[in-house]
């Protein structure tokens, strides 16, 4: 065991059954990357909260074909995006500061 900013981390292979540290530097950059790709996410449903739903039925009734296309548009809510990109925020400044400090 080697003790790296006060947290003992293992220098070999990981011991079976052994829990990997949550805090370790390699986890925090793919938390950072989490962060990134939340508040994307966020960001883009907050411009683009408009979507398009196509659906097409068909059906065949005594030789004849039938066919029916309906294309409804849906908004997904500002609270939702609101809160993946405030949530994808926190993300990213929690693994950044633990990055910093570890």
């Amino acid at each position: 065991m080697e003790v790296v900013g006060g947290r003992e981390h293992a220098t070999g292979p990981p011991e079976v059954g052994a829990a990997r540290d949550p805090w370790h530097p390699g986890a925090m950059k793919n938390l950072l990357l989490v962060g990134i790709v939340l508040m994307i996410v966020g960001g883009v449903l907050m411009v683009f909260d408009v979507y398009t739903h196509r659906e097409k039925h068909e059906a065949n009734i005594l030789g004849m074909e039938l066919s029916v296309k309906t294309q409804e548009k849906r908004r997904v809510p500002r609270l939702l995006s609101g809160t993946i990109l405030g949530v994808g925020a926190a993300v990213t400044v929690i693994a950044a500061t633990k990055r910093k400090s570890g």
